[in-house]
């Protein structure tokens, strides 16, 4: 089996989100016609039409995570040890490349569906690993330290940051260290 790369995981994990984000907005459109008192018939086809997209939308976000999936399986073992997996992630992870839940199953001695849902934990580790990595950004922050690191790299000061945010001068400062602490950690080579 060929070795992906960092690309290949970038457009099928790209159009996934992107897919998904439309999908949010068809749900949120098909919810505001719902909410309207006096439906015209024109309402009513937006929203079946809309419907009919969503089940579209859904689809194709299924298919781009079974791309991506396929791409795991795929990966060199450089990749697979650089995304901060535990050692049995890592260890599934690399089995998986060559074996079915159910033979690594046997292998280590666990069922088939701990070997999946352990393998599933690897996927999403890797998945944030690869996205950070293409876009140049630190691994392993949350969403909000994400927001906090792209306000400060913008060049805001940290009581800006609070009040952009919303959140007390403190919280920033503690929200600064341990996103240090996590790029230390989590270099990407």
């Amino acid at each position: 089996m060929g070795t992906a790369t960092c690309q290949d995981w970038s457009t099928w994990m790209d159009l996934g989100m992107e897919y998904n984000g439309s999908k949010k907005k068809m749900r949120r459109y098909r919810q505001e016609i719902r909410e309207h008192r006096d439906k015209t018939s024109e309402d009513l086809v937006h929203m079946e039409l809309a419907s009919s997209m969503d089940s579209e939308l859904s689809k194709m976000a299924a298919e781009m995570e079974k791309r991506v999936l396929y791409q795991l399986g795929s990966m060199d073992e450089k990749d697979i040890k650089a995304a901060g997996l535990t050692d049995r992630q890592k260890e599934v992870a690399l089995l998986k490349q060559q074996y079915s839940y159910t033979q690594i199953g046997e292998m280590l001695g666990m069922a088939a569906s701990s070997v999946f849902s352990i393998y599933q934990d690897a996927v999403n580790k890797t998945k944030k690993y690869v996205v950070a990595k293409t876009k140049d950004q630190p691994y392993g922050l949350s969403k909000q330290q994400l927001i906090i690191y792209k306000l400060h790299r913008e060049g805001k000061s940290r009581s800006e940051i609070a009040i952009l945010l919303g959140m007390h001068l403190n919280g920033v400062g503690v929200q600064l260290r341990r996103i240090e602490q996590k790029i230390e950690k989590n270099k990407i080579t």
